[in-house]
Protein backbone atom coordinates (compact mmCIF):
# COMPACT_ATOMS: atom_id res chain seq x y z
CA UNK A 1 0.00 0.00 0.00
CA UNK A 2 1.37 3.42 -0.92
CA UNK A 3 1.84 6.12 1.70
CA UNK A 4 -0.93 8.75 1.73
CA UNK A 5 -0.13 11.95 -0.16
CA UNK A 6 1.23 14.69 2.10
CA UNK A 7 -1.05 17.76 1.98
CA UNK A 8 0.99 20.06 4.23
CA UNK A 9 2.79 22.96 2.59
CA UNK A 10 4.99 23.90 5.55
CA UNK A 11 7.34 21.89 7.74
CA UNK A 12 5.91 20.92 11.12
CA UNK A 13 7.64 20.47 14.44
CA UNK A 14 6.99 16.94 15.62
CA UNK A 15 7.18 15.49 18.19
CA UNK A 16 6.01 18.54 19.99
CA UNK A 17 3.86 18.82 23.11
CA UNK A 18 2.95 22.00 24.96
CA UNK A 19 0.11 22.63 27.36
CA UNK A 20 -2.37 25.13 26.02
CA UNK A 21 -5.91 26.40 26.34
CA UNK A 22 -8.36 27.06 23.59
CA UNK A 23 -10.95 29.75 24.09
CA UNK A 24 -14.49 29.74 22.69
CA UNK A 25 -16.34 32.85 23.82
CA UNK A 26 -16.28 32.73 27.63
CA UNK A 27 -15.26 29.03 27.76
CA UNK A 28 -11.62 27.99 28.27
CA UNK A 29 -10.57 24.37 27.74
CA UNK A 30 -7.24 22.87 28.82
CA UNK A 31 -5.53 20.84 26.12
CA UNK A 32 -2.19 19.90 24.57
CA UNK A 33 -0.75 21.39 21.42
CA UNK A 34 0.80 18.26 19.85
CA UNK A 35 1.99 19.55 16.50
CA UNK A 36 2.74 23.01 15.16
CA UNK A 37 3.85 24.68 11.95
CA UNK A 38 3.79 28.19 10.52
CA UNK A 39 0.31 27.55 9.11
CA UNK A 40 -1.43 25.42 11.73
CA UNK A 41 -1.34 22.79 14.40
CA UNK A 42 -3.05 19.91 16.14
CA UNK A 43 -4.63 19.89 19.59
CA UNK A 44 -5.47 16.94 21.88
CA UNK A 45 -8.38 17.57 24.23
CA UNK A 46 -10.46 15.48 26.63
CA UNK A 47 -13.73 17.27 25.79
CA UNK A 48 -15.78 17.20 22.59
CA UNK A 49 -13.86 19.33 20.06
CA UNK A 50 -15.28 22.42 18.37
CA UNK A 51 -17.04 21.96 15.03
CA UNK A 52 -15.18 22.35 11.74
CA UNK A 53 -15.13 26.01 10.73
CA UNK A 54 -15.29 27.40 14.26
CA UNK A 55 -12.87 30.25 14.95
CA UNK A 56 -11.17 30.11 18.35
CA UNK A 57 -8.15 31.45 20.22
CA UNK A 58 -5.27 29.21 21.31
CA UNK A 59 -3.23 30.35 24.31
CA UNK A 60 0.17 28.75 24.96
CA UNK A 61 3.70 29.47 26.17
CA UNK A 62 6.22 28.72 23.43
CA UNK A 63 9.95 29.09 22.87
CA UNK A 64 12.93 29.70 25.09
CA UNK A 65 12.53 31.74 27.09
CA UNK A 66 8.83 30.88 27.13
CA UNK A 67 6.63 33.58 25.67
CA UNK A 68 2.86 33.73 26.10
CA UNK A 69 1.16 33.65 22.70
CA UNK A 70 -2.48 34.03 21.65
CA UNK A 71 -3.22 32.64 18.20
CA UNK A 72 -6.45 33.04 16.28
CA UNK A 73 -7.27 29.76 14.50
CA UNK A 74 -9.97 28.01 12.49
CA UNK A 75 -10.84 24.35 13.14
CA UNK A 76 -10.19 22.31 9.96
CA UNK A 77 -10.95 18.76 11.12
CA UNK A 78 -11.81 16.82 14.31
CA UNK A 79 -11.85 13.12 15.28
CA UNK A 80 -11.56 10.79 18.28
CA UNK A 81 -7.94 10.21 19.40
CA UNK A 82 -6.64 6.62 19.23
CA UNK A 83 -5.86 6.57 22.99
CA UNK A 84 -8.86 8.50 24.25
CA UNK A 85 -10.02 12.08 24.06
CA UNK A 86 -10.17 13.96 20.77
CA UNK A 87 -7.86 15.56 18.22
CA UNK A 88 -8.53 18.57 16.06
CA UNK A 89 -6.50 20.37 13.44
CA UNK A 90 -6.46 24.10 12.96
CA UNK A 91 -5.02 26.68 10.65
Amino acid sequence: MAAPEEKRHTQRIQPFVATCRYVLGEERHSAFLTEISKRGGRIHTEVEPPAVGVVLTVEARLGRPATHVRLLATVRWARPAPRGGFLFGMS
